[in-house]
């Protein structure tokens, strides 16, 4: 599963402020353009990553991976000198992601977000059913979201199972319905009836 970090989604001419100093992103490695001059989806999808223990308890088979900026004298010079760890933990039919990053600065805050980018197998993904539990989405342009936030409404109101048809999403959904701490999507195969329920903790705002 892609992670994306040390920022999700894109920022636009790959260029951004942070504490009074302006920021470039092209160039740097680990960075990626979408086509369109903006840069996105972070900086570690491709990086290798240090295996920090591997094994097997009640909870199931789990590994956990780490990536220190450390290592990255670009990186850490805009995005700070910091530890990104994150567990893999698989039992029966579901696989659990831990995270934490460590701000490894002595005086000073970082700047970060992070997300994650799953892709799933369907067979026919036309009759394949969605649905997301938001009461908003951003607004965007050419996938850069303009700060306007609206109420989902037509095919983007997924708070009941909506078959995708010919519609295509690649879009930032909000002000997520949280239950016990946690927001539920869901995506289901009609073809084979194979469903894949998607749980995030509170922190994560946005789909």
């Amino acid at each position: 599963i892609p992670i994306l970090w040390p920022f999700a989604n894109r920022i636009k001419d790959g260029k951004f402020s942070w504490q009074g100093k302006e920021y470039n992103l092209k160039g740097i490695t680990g960075t990626k353009d979408d086509g369109k001059g903006n840069i996105y989806h972070g900086m570690v999808r491709n990086e290798s990553w240090s295996v920090e223990d591997i094994g097997a308890d009640d909870k199931g088979i789990f590994m956990t991976c780490a990536l220190d900026t450390d290592n990255y004298p670009a990186m850490k010079e805009i995005f700070g000198s910091s530890k990104i760890r994150v567990t893999y933990r698989l039992k029966d039919n579901s696989l659990d992601i831990e995270t934490s990053v460590v701000n490894k600065e002595k005086d000073r805050p970082i700047i970060m977000s992070l997300a994650f980018h799953p892709w799933f197998n369907v067979q026919d993904v036309q009759h394949a059913r969605v649905q997301i539990p938001a009461q908003k989405r951003w607004v965007a342009e050419d996938n850069i979201p303009t700060g306007e936030l609206k109420d989902v409404e037509g095919k983007y109101d997924l708070r009941q199972p909506l078959e995708i048809g010919s519609q295509v999403y690649d879009d930032v959904f909000t002000d997520l319905d949280m239950r016990d701490g946690a927001s539920v999507s869901r995506i289901k195969d009609v073809t084979d009836g194979i469903a894949i329920e998607v749980k995030a903790a509170d922190v994560f705002k946005h789909l």
